[in-house]
């Protein structure tokens, strides 16, 4: 205004508000706002009356600090001027004023140059009945050395330290890890009540957690280290607690899931090395030894990973699918047993919301309940063919799933899927079929790009070789399809002969050159007999168009 005069004012006001317009308009774009449901509720505030903040349940309680007793004050300022005698001090204090043993033992461990382990045991040895309120309070004021504190409690207390140690990981959260460490170090036995007690305590913080901060939450995170902690120092209840951890907080179940099923991984390998180190009175006893124990780890290790699997699911059952693919993606060698266990899920689930379903009906009732399902069966489209194709839909893509982690065990999991749900075999096969019919498509690109730059650089011996290995190399790798789809079709059709034909016409859909292979797979099946399989397989067709 001193150099242009006093109307620049509107002119520098007018600027500033579109500038702030442009600064608005951009952290609009740049960050999504919050669904409508999740967005909070404006508080008002009023500068009149300041105790109107405790009304605003987004402000952090802070608790009033009380002003030092005359004797604490005192213990403190003695400990400043001469912290050797610090200790001895407090002890002289404490014994004529016990009912401030918290207080003193909590201010004078502030002090520089106090040992607070050294304090701890004499406050053990001179108060003993407050040692609980001792210990926390000492943590609380020195919070690097909580671990030697609740150390030394565990000692003299073990029977008290794993209420303590949970209590001050509920005020600490940053010391929660080691407060679990050190009660389970003291009592094994109390793993699943210290997972139980902080599974309370961070589902607690969880649903505490405004929207708007949902995204620096690091609550999974810690769920997965605690599962971790725990089974290290427990591995008996690796289970139990990772089950009570994932009821918790349902969004770590991936990540608790790979972190067991890694866990079950070493283990198997330690075993496998402890026992090739044992020695043997001769070869033969090493080979019978070695093969009989192979298959004995193969199969506990089939059934740890299926019953983590089984009891993650249950806990968080909407993550379900994702939990069997982390399991299998850390133990490939038990993806069969974790598919045949998912799919026999599957099936159970099913036949309990049946069975819920028909629960609480008299004789009239189930009567007409009988005779709804028996025409929704008979009606295309009923709710029993809407359930199998939820079944099969789901059989389907967990096959798609596991196969991807593990594609060299594809069909293996594909006819166990099929031998635990006879019904979902023409979904499972058409899923299989397709996923070979996408990877031959994949293949055929790759050598059309490779046939493309030979056709470029034709005038050379080596391109026209390129092109002619190229073309060789497709031709094998539709021979290879065709053979695949031809064993696929042969080994389902062994495990369910009445859903031959139907195998076969969807994976002839999927993969028509592959139809003469599964002509002859068939054929040769001993589950196809008097039955002329191109005119069945052409009817099939027609019925399906």
């Amino acid at each position: 205004m001193g150099v242009f005069g006093n109307q620049i004012l509107f002119y520098f006001v007018g600027c500033i508000q579109l500038i702030l317009a442009a600064f608005v308009i951009l952290r609009m774009r740049v960050r999504t706002a919050l669904p409508t449901e999740d967005q909070e509720s404006f508080v008002m505030q009023s500068g009149a009356m300041p105790a109107a903040t405790n009304l605003d349940p987004r402000m952090e309680y802070v608790e009033a600090v009380m002003p030092l007793t005359a004797e604490v004050q005192t213990a403190v300022e003695i400990a400043e001027t001469d912290p050797a005698t610090a200790v001895r001090m407090a002890q002289t204090l404490v014994v004529e004023k016990p009912e401030q043993g918290v207080d003193i033992a909590a201010e004078v461990a502030k002090v520089e140059g106090v040992d607070p382990l050294r304090l701890y045991e004499v406050m053990l040895e001179t108060v003993p009945e407050q040692i609980l309120e001792v210990t926390s309070a000492m943590v609380q004021a020195t919070p690097d050395l909580a671990y030697e504190l609740v150390r030394q409690l565990a000692q003299s207390h073990p029977d008290e330290v794993v209420e303590v140690a949970a209590e001050i990981g509920r005020t600490l959260p940053d010391l929660r890890l080691d407060m679990a460490k050190i009660a389970v170090e003291s009592a094994p036995e109390s793993a699943v009540e210290v997972a139980e007690y902080y599974a309370q305590v961070m589902s607690e913080e969880i649903d505490a957690i405004r929207p708007a901060d949902r995204d620096d939450d690091t609550s999974e995170q810690d769920a997965v280290d605690m599962v971790s902690q725990l089974s290290e120092l427990a591995p008996e209840h690796t289970l139990d607690v990772a089950t009570t951890i994932v009821e918790a907080v349902p969004d770590s179940a991936v990540s608790i899931a790979s972190e067991v099923a890694g866990g079950l991984s070493v283990d198997a390998e330690s075993e496998m090395i402890a026992d090739e180190e044992q020695p043997v009175a001769n070869t033969a006893d090493i080979v019978w030894t070695a093969e009989t124990e192979d298959e004995a780890q193969a199969e506990q290790l089939n059934q740890d990973a299926a019953e983590l699997m089984t009891r993650l699911s249950e806990a968080a059952p909407d993550q379900a699918m994702d939990i069997g693919v982390a399991v299998v993606e850390a133990l490939p060698e038990t993806a069969v047993a974790v598919a045949t266990e998912y799919a026999n899920s599957i099936s159970d689930r099913q036949s309990a919301e049946a069975e819920t379903n028909a629960e609480g009906l008299d004789a009239e009732q189930e009567q007409g309940y009988t005779e709804i399902i028996a025409e929704s069966v008979s009606t295309e489209g009923g709710e029993s063919i809407e359930e199998d194709n939820a079944v099969a839909s789901e059989a389907a893509e967990l096959v798609s799933r596991l196969s991807e982690a593990v594609p060299e065990q594809a069909m293996d999991i594909g006819v166990a899927v099929v031998e635990a749900l006879p019904e979902t075999a023409v979904a499972v096969a058409t899923e299989y079929a397709n996923a070979i019919s996408e990877r031959q498509s994949e293949d055929d690109e790759s050598h059309d790009e490779i046939g493309i730059v030979a056709q470029a650089e034709m005038e050379t011996c080596a391109s026209m070789e390129e092109s002619h290995t190229s073309e060789t190399s497709t031709e094998e790798g539709e021979q290879t399809a065709n053979q695949e789809a031809a064993e696929l079709v042969s080994r389902l059709a062994d495990t369910v002969p009445e859903q031959a034909v139907d195998i076969g016409v969807a994976v002839v859909e999927a993969l028509p050159e592959s139809a003469s292979d599964i002509v002859e797979a068939l054929a040769d099946s001993d589950q196809v007999q008097d039955s002329d399989l191109i005119s069945d397989l052409d009817q099939k067709n027609k019925e399906t168009e």
